[in-house]
């Protein structure tokens, strides 16, 4: 009789122990843990393409408005204006984009990373786990046995029955770690896929992007040309130019005397910088009375600066310490810049396609302040820069008062 209890205790504790290794073996690695992960969107990415999204609303806005002007005298400054915010709009959108690009790339680089250290942490950890198995289930089972044959008492069974339970709980566990480890590993791979598909959108977004502002660059080129058909058109929208100008100007120029009579500091600078890069050095018009062609046509005025030939998108820098005065677009100067640097000296850089600073910031010699361009009343790429001291203008090429290129062209 003890023998045959002892014979059938034997038969249910390998079954047992059969049922709880089956557990482990057939535990799936691809269960409910695996759940499609969204990706994460950084909140700087957010920001860039809500931005972009603005920018593109914003442009529909002024296509519509160009649409809209009247063709009277003055409609073609308008329509001028629109035309520029839309090349200001689309540089902005270029600027944007290529960080979002570059946000999209450190996202991949640091996703790409998570996921190797991941790869070699599961690898790892999975080989450690099949070796345990592979003792367990080619000797395990057996000394599973013999650990419960052993037992002298009924008491000592279920001791040992449970310390061979708890050693198989930890395998479960340990399998059970695995599948939420290869689950996160999954969702790593799949957010890095959207990472790569959002970022191919951006790039290929910006290439369209750059495609509509080199179509705006060239209808902002032939602009005029279009727009003059014949001499009394031309006297006629040249005299209401040049009437706006005026008082533009004249606005200015009470601006200028009122800030000299403010009390914002002293300049000690010595000569004001060159505010492009060196090698710009092309001088296209002097200070004063000058003659030159706009829209196809020669005329003669009193010019308030100096004008330097530079390609769009050439940086444009702040030629002495200061305080941004003004950051705006207007019919004659396009998008321009004013800087205060204290002692009633003044610095203006006009017909810039894109500006970097904001009213009231604080710049220092040599920061970068605007992008080159042809906005406003202008025939090409070029910046106009003037200089005022004390709110009277003065010839940036004369006294000293600009440090400049030893070589300075004329043309």
């Amino acid at each position: 009789m003890t023998n045959r209890r002892s014979v059938l205790l034997k038969i249910v504790s390998f079954i047992v122990v059969i049922a709880c290794c089956a557990g482990i073996l057939y535990s799936p690695l691809n269960e409910v843990y695996i759940t499609r992960a969204s990706a994460a969107t950084d909140s700087t990415q957010k920001g860039y393409e809500d931005r972009i999204a603005a920018l593109q609303k914003e442009q529909k806005e002024y296509e519509k408005k160009m649409k809209e002007a009247q063709k009277d005298a003055l409609a073609f400054l308008k329509e001028k204006e629109y035309l520029d915010k839309q090349i200001e709009n689309l540089n902005e959108q270029i600027i944007i984009s290529n960080n979002l690009i570059e946000e999209y790339r450190a996202a991949i680089e640091n996703k790409e990373a998570e996921i190797v250290n991941k790869q070699s942490e599961y690898d790892k950890k999975y080989g450690q786990f099949k070796g345990r198995l592979r003792v367990s289930y080619e000797d395990g089972i057996m000394g599973y046995l013999v650990m419960l044959f052993k037992a002298k008492s009924l008491s000592d069974f279920l001791t040992s029955f449970e310390r061979m339970t708890n050693m198989l709980d930890y395998d479960k566990r340990t399998m059970k770690t695995l599948n939420e480890e290869k689950a996160a590993l999954s969702n790593q791979k799949t957010e890095l896929e959207n990472v790569k598909a959002s970022q191919q959108a951006a790039y290929d977004s910006l290439k369209q992007t750059e495609s509509e502002l080199q179509k705006k660059a060239d209808e902002a080129a032939n602009f005029y040309q279009k727009e003059i058909k014949n001499e009394a058109e031309f006297k006629k929208k040249l005299a209401a130019a040049q009437a706006a100008e005026k008082k533009e100007n004249e606005a200015l120029d009470k601006y200028l005397e009122e800030l000299a009579k403010k009390n914002n500091g002293v300049y000690t600078g010595g000569a004001l910088s060159w505010p492009l890069p060196m090698e710009q050095n092309k001088i296209t018009s002097k200070f004063g009375k000058r003659t030159y062609k706009i829209w196809g046509k020669w005329v003669t005025d009193t010019h308030r600066g100096i004008d330097i030939s530079v390609p769009s998108g050439t940086s444009v820098y702040a030629c002495a310490d200061g305080t941004v005065e003004k950051a705006q677009w207007s019919n004659s100067y396009g998008y321009y810049v004013l800087i205060s640097h204290g002692s009633g000296y003044t610095t203006l850089y006009a017909h810039n396609s894109s500006l970097k600073v904001k009213v009231g910031q604080k710049v220092k010699r040599g920061d970068l302040v605007a992008k080159s361009g042809s906005t406003g009343n202008s025939s090409g790429p070029h910046l106009h820069l003037e200089i005022a001291i004390d709110g009277k203008l003065q010839d940036p090429l004369a006294n000293g008062i600009l440090s400049h290129p030893k070589l300075v062209y004329y043309c």
